[in-house]
């Protein structure tokens, strides 16, 4: 939860100020807290949604807010890539089994630690 307040922190910073500098702890955080848990990715997307969607409602659609966004996910899979080690021998199939595992509740044997 602390990680989704940082995240939510960082975005508003970057809303206000638009410099790339919030725009990278914006998506270090995010991939922090997707490497938590894969419901920070979701985090990450709504965030980015909210941005387009305030770009398009003040009107301030330009070439600097269009490759601060590219830059935000760009840096976001990368800073992620980096944090993850399961990332770095086979991507594709990581990611494939974080979504099989966060969704499939049925293989957990009941205990808890």
């Amino acid at each position: 939860m602390s990680m989704i307040l940082l995240c939510l922190w960082f975005f508003i910073r970057f809303l206000e100020t638009r410099k790339l500098g919030s725009a990278l702890l914006f998506s270090l955080f995010s991939a922090i807290c997707a490497n938590m848990r894969i419901s920070g990715l979701f985090f990450f997307g709504l965030l980015g949604l909210l941005y387009l969607i305030v770009l398009t409602v003040k009107k301030e659609w330009s070439w600097k807010a269009l490759l601060l966004g590219f830059s935000m996910i760009l840096s976001f899979v990368v800073f992620y890539f980096v944090l993850t080690p399961g990332m770095w021998k086979a991507p594709v199939e990581f990611i494939k089994y974080v979504f099989a595992r966060a969704s499939n509740f049925s293989d957990w044997p009941g205990y808890v630690f």
